[in-house]
């Protein structure tokens, strides 16, 4: 398969599908030079060769003599990571076509076509909460759920998705901070809505990275905001520590059931009351668990 798409992609020696990290990096406008980019990209991510990407050395194009370039053939998985690294538009606008590569290359699977590119939708505009996809609800008021259907890597699918939802809040942020905060504070209650299937993991991730960013530019003063913050909480009079000694350990109960049961009862459970309110799912659910035992 080949494209003259966003970033060119072809079939390996080996058939897997993959894209020239020259091509990817020209096009994510890295102002690195490509040599330095690459090597320490693949030196602080620990990818490996043969199995993240491929080397290929080849002599000079212009005939000249010197050393050989080396390309690298970079794994679809591999840009996906770089493009999303670079944490920018750009990087997230990569990272998706990437996406819908892999996506219209596995729906002509056994079809003896070549893969026609889906046209990537123009990024969302985010100015006000209501337009973060994570907050998003039905015509009932319903928040909605971001299930994935099942496929080969679907966990980093979902991962993708949280870091998208926080892509938003970014650019949420730099029309309206004031909005930015409070989607950020109170972003816990809907990310509990995933039940561990990713979407958290992948929004906390890029939020602990942003965080961390700050801390280190800020030297560990608190940064100032451009608007009026909400009443901030105290510690127990009695201290902390008074409190942490007096701590046991949380008694969790052996598990009963895989994952794969478990997930497979929330679809089902979803599915049957789909129409109905979150209590009415969280009974049916409850319903079904001990049904399995």
């Amino acid at each position: 398969m080949t494209t003259t798409a966003l970033v060119p992609v072809f079939t390996g020696d080996t058939g897997i599908t993959l894209c020239n990290a020259r091509d990817l990096h020209t096009v994510l406008e890295n102002g690195d030079h490509f040599a330095t980019w690459i090597k320490e990209r693949i030196e602080k991510y620990g990818f490996t060769e043969g199995e993240d990407y491929f080397g290929k050395s080849r002599n000079r194009s212009d005939g000249r003599p010197g050393r050989q370039r080396t390309d690298y053939h970079l794994t679809l998985d591999m840009a996906k990571e770089l493009a999303m690294v670079e944490n920018n538009d750009k990087g997230r606008q990569v990272r998706r076509y990437f996406i819908a590569v892999e996506k219209a290359a596995r729906a002509q699977v056994g079809a003896g076509e070549t893969a026609k590119l889906p046209a990537l939708p123009p990024p969302r505009r985010i100015r006000k909460r209501e337009d973060l996809s994570f907050t998003a609800r039905d015509s009932e008021g319903r928040m909605l759920n971001w299930f994935v259907p099942s496929r080969t890597n679907q966990w980093h699918e979902h991962v993708g998705i949280g870091e998208e939802w926080f892509a938003e809040v970014v650019e949420l942020a730099k029309h309206d901070p004031s909005e930015a905060f409070d989607a950020l504070r109170f972003a816990g209650d809907a990310l509990v809505r995933t039940w561990n299937w990713g979407h958290e993991t992948g929004f906390m991730t890029a939020f602990a990275r942003w965080a961390v960013a700050a801390m280190i530019e800020h030297k560990g003063v608190a940064p100032s905001v451009p608007f009026k913050l909400p009443a901030l909480g105290i510690p127990p009079r009695e201290g902390f520590e008074h409190y942490r000694q007096q701590a046991a350990p949380l008694a969790l109960p052996a598990p009963t059931m895989s994952k794969e049961e478990r997930e497979a009862i929330n679809k089902k459970a979803w599915a049957e009351t789909a129409e109905c309110s979150r209590e009415c799912f969280k009974k049916r659910r409850a319903e079904m668990i001990d049904a399995a035992h």
